[in-house]
């Protein structure tokens, strides 16, 4: 029974810690869609087997009151555990979404960890500790040597502009630019996915959106893409389907070409 009283205390305190961790990870920092696209559930359960099992069982094994040394094994899984756990708990934090960039024609999600918040241009963009990722819009530089340069890191595996703080702007002052990239219409997004129909019924109403005034987008994270649903008045990113983007993105260019070529043939002068 002492044995079982000292397992249960040992998981109580463990728990509470994780469950005041936990909320701060799932609700703040990895909302959805984010858990998904940076896959994070698999050091979460890293960090619940070691502090929530591995050790209070340890605790539930080696407990004999009155041995000698007892206190001092406590200790070291104490300390075995809490190492552990923080080392997960800092994975967690460093690779949390900091930024949703808007770049050329996709959201690409951004982690703590993959940029120097110094470099921002405006620190007034910077997300707090206990705020979710912001969305920002990255400006292609006008300099075409910048330009070249970002473009040669990228293609070898370096800093895409998604990745460049000092590039950053406000998103909602860069609205009319991200709706000029807007191709992805709902009519084709339904005629490829036509299973997506009642997600964006029920989008259109919970946002009081009169007809299919929405636009898609490739939401980009580390483990998955997704696409982003965005409303074509403002910008606003208002949800998200669980939809490949990139044949989207493919088709509707195609389409746009087809449309420019036929715009292009009959506006050309008549021969003779």
């Amino acid at each position: 029974m002492v044995r079982i009283r000292a397992f249960s205390i040992h998981l109580l305190i463990s728990l509470s810690i994780v469950c005041s961790f936990f909320i701060l990870v799932y609700f703040v920092w990895y909302t959805p869609p984010f858990r998904e696209l940076e896959g994070v559930s698999n050091v979460v359960a890293l960090l619940v087997s070691i502090d929530l099992i591995l050790g209070p069982l340890l605790t539930l094994i080696i407990y004999v009151p009155g041995k000698k040394g007892l206190k001092f094994d406590l200790f070291v899984i104490a300390l075995v555990q809490l190492s552990a756990f923080s080392y997960g708990a800092y994975t967690i934090y460093i690779e949390r979404p900091a930024f949703v960039v808007f770049n050329v024609d996709r959201f690409n999600v951004v982690t703590a960890g993959s940029i120097e918040i110094d470099e921002l241009s405006d620190p007034q963009l910077a997300p707090s500790v206990f705020e979710s990722a912001r969305f920002v819009y990255a400006q292609t530089p006008t300099d075409p040597g910048e330009r070249f340069e970002i473009m040669v890191s990228a293609t070898q595996g370096g800093k895409d502009l998604a990745l460049r703080p000092k590039y950053y702007q406000s998103y909602s002052e860069n609205a009319a630019k991200v709706q000029e990239q807007a191709i992805i219409t709902t009519q084709l997004l339904e005629d490829l996915h036509p299973e997506a129909s009642g997600s964006i019924a029920e989008i259109l109403a919970n946002h009081g959106i009169k007809g299919k005034a929405l636009a898609y987008f490739p939401l980009v994270g580390k483990q998955k893409s997704m696409t982003a649903i965005i409303r074509r008045d403002n910008a606003e990113v208002i949800g998200w389907l669980d939809i490949d983007p990139w044949t989207l993105q493919v088709k509707a260019k195609k389409v746009l070409k087809q449309e420019n070529e036929v715009t292009s043939k009959l506006s050309a002068p008549e021969a003779g």
